[in-house]
C-alpha cells in the first residue's frame, strides 16, 4: 500500500488489516491522527512501514516484534510518546530504523544490541535518558548511529570500537562524559563524527587525527568556553564549539 503525500487525515483505517499479504505500508508525509494500532503485527508479511511525517500519537505497540520480516521502519517525525519496547530487539531482520523529532522517554532497551543486521539507527530529538548500552557494540553492521539532541549521559563504551563499518555518529547535545575511548580509532570508515555539546574532555588527536584521512565533518567543543579554557583537543576538528552551546566555528 504505497499512499505517501496524499493529505489523508483521521485515523490509521482498519480495513488495511484485512490485507493479510501487504509487504509495504508507506502513508508517510500525510495528516494522520491517533495511535498506531496493535493489529498491525498481524501484517505478519510486512518488510516496510512508513509513517513519518504525520501526527500520531500514543506508544509503539510490542505487536511490532511480530513482524519478523520486517526491514524498514520509519516513525520519525510523529508525536509518539512512551519508552521503546524492548521487544523490537526481536527484529533481527532489521536495517533501518527512523525514530527523530518525537517524544520518546526512558532509556535505550540492551536487548536491541541483537538487531545485528541494524545499519541505520536513528533516535536523535526525543527526551531519552541514562546510558548507552554496552550490547550496542554488538551491532557490527551500522553505518549510521544517531542519538543526538537526548538526555543520555555517561561514558561511551569501548565496546563501540567493535563498530567498525561506522561512517556517520552524531552524539551532540547530550551529556556524555569522560573522554572518547581509543578503541575508537577503529572507526577507519567515519567521515562524519559529531560530539559537541556535552561533557567530554581530553585529546582526540592521537584517535582521530592520527591518519590523514579527509572529514566531511568532525565537530567537537574545542573552543574555548566562559572559563577560556577548551573541554576538547582537536587538531583535525573542521568545526569547533564551545561546551557553553553558544558558537561553534569552522575550522
Amino acid at each position: 500500500l504505497w499512499a505517501p503525500t496524499n493529505n489523508i487525515n483521521g485515523s490509521i483505517p482498519t480495513e488495511i488489516f484485512a490485507l493479510t499479504d501487504l509487504t509495504i505500508l508507506s502513508l508517510y508525509n500525510n495528516s494522520l491522527t491517533g495511535t498506531l494500532p496493535s493489529q498491525l503485527g498481524a501484517l505478519t508479511f510486512l518488510e516496510t512501514v512508513a509513517l513519518e511525517g504525520n501526527t500520531l500519537v500514543g506508544t509503539l505497540p510490542t505487536e511490532l516484534a511480530q513482524l519478523t520480516g520486517l526491514f524498514y521502519l520509519d516513525v520519525q517525525s510523529n508525536t509518539f510518546t512512551g519508552t521503546f519496547p524492548t521487544e523490537l530487539g526481536q527484529l533481527t531482520e532489521l536495517r533501518y530504523f527512523y525514530a527523530t523529532i518525537n517524544l520518546f522517554n526512558g532509556t535505550l532497551p540492551n536487548e536491541w544490541g541483537q538487531l545485528v543486521a541494524l545499519q541505520g539507527l536513528f533516535v536523535g530529538q526525543n527526551g531519552l535518558i541514562g546510558t548507552l548500552p554496552t550490547e550496542f557494540g554488538q551491532l557490527t553492521s551500522l553505518l549510521d548511529l544517531m542519538v543526538n539532541d537526548n538526555y543520555l549521559e555517561g561514558t561511551l563504551p569501548t565496546e563501540y570500537g567493535k563498530l567498525t563499518s561506522l561512517l556517520r555518529v552524531h552524539l551532540e547535545n547530550n551529556a556524555f562524559t569522560g573522554t572518547l575511548p581509543t578503541e575508537t580509532i577503529q572507526w577507519s570508515n567515519a567521515r562524519e563524527i559529531v560530539f559537541s555539546w556535552n561533557n567530554f574532555t581530553g585529546s582526540v588527536d592521537d584517535i582521530l587525527c592520527a591518519s590523514d584521512r579527509g572529514w566531511d565533518n568532525l565537530q567537537g567543543d574545542c573552543l574555548a568556553a566562559t572559563n577560556d579554557q577548551s573541554e576538547i583537543l582537536c587538531e583535525c576538528c573542521t568545526s569547533c564549539c564551545n561546551v557553553d552551546g553558544e558558537d561553534c566555528r569552522a575550522m
